[in-house]
């Protein structure tokens, strides 16, 4: 997706959301199943699921965006010259590590975020600090999407994350509960913001396979941990 500091808000969640169309467009072709897509991401990526997640058919942010045929995909791809707008953009399920999702929320908080509203990363994606425009902070907060009808939700955060604050991510799945959204969370002791406590523990890898099992509804994902799981014992420990 487009990055900072030159495509702002909402560049990245249009090149998302893309992607989504892309593939849902060329399901067949690549053997997917179209009502079984996951969003899922850690920091800027789990942003990004999260308002995969929220904000399918939302009368702004699911506008189509058409890039350059060129830039849609490699060319040995099926469908490089379309843009799939007639694709739904929805995701069956979210796996949330980290993700920011209130911008409005943070900005109550004694941070570094108080005395440095312009440089938050919050307000570099935004192009301006938050209470600048608060309706613009508002729309790209994935906390300010939920709804009844949104995907299961499974969000892992560490308690030593020095990015996100713990109370983001505590409040959003019980938003997201109390809307009647099917929502887990895992806090990860010792955890930081991108941290392998939470990406390399299997503890948590089978959590979310788990979580991805009920709510997609395949035996696959359980298939394919366990089958990767045994080839690296079969291995044994690797050198670094």
């Amino acid at each position: 997706y487009r990055l900072l500091p030159r495509h702002l808000f909402p560049t990245q969640i249009q090149d998302a959301k893309a992607a989504v169309r892309f593939l849902r467009g060329n399901a067949q072709a690549f053997g997917l199943h179209p009502e079984q897509f996951a969003a899922a991401g850690l920091s800027s990526g789990a942003y990004l699921a999260c308002m995969l997640g929220l904000t399918a058919g939302h009368r702004v942010l699911d506008e189509p965006y058409v890039p350059r045929p060129a830039k849609i995909a490699h060319p040995g791809l099926p469908g490089r010259s379309q843009s799939y707008s007639d694709e739904s953009t929805h995701v069956n399920a979210v796996v949330n590590y980290s993700a920011l999702v209130d911008f409005l929320g943070i900005q109550t908080r004694a941070s570094r975020r108080g005395s440095l509203a312009t440089k938050s990363p919050e307000a570099r994606l935004l192009g301006h600090a938050v209470a600048e425009n608060l309706n613009q902070a508002k729309l790209a907060s994935p906390m300010h999407h939920i709804r009844p009808d949104a995907p299961p939700f499974m969000h892992i955060h560490g308690d030593l994350n020095e990015v996100t604050p713990v109370d983001q991510t505590r409040k959003f799945p019980a938003a997201l509960l109390e809307a009647g959204v099917p929502s887990k969370f895992t806090l990860v002791r010792g955890g930081g913001h991108n941290s392998r406590r939470m990406m390399d523990n299997p503890a948590i890898q089978d959590r979310v396979a788990d979580f991805l099992h009920r709510y997609l509804e395949t035996d696959g994902i359980r298939a394919v941990q366990e089958e990767t799981v045994a080839r690296a014992e079969a291995d044994g420990p690797t050198s670094p």
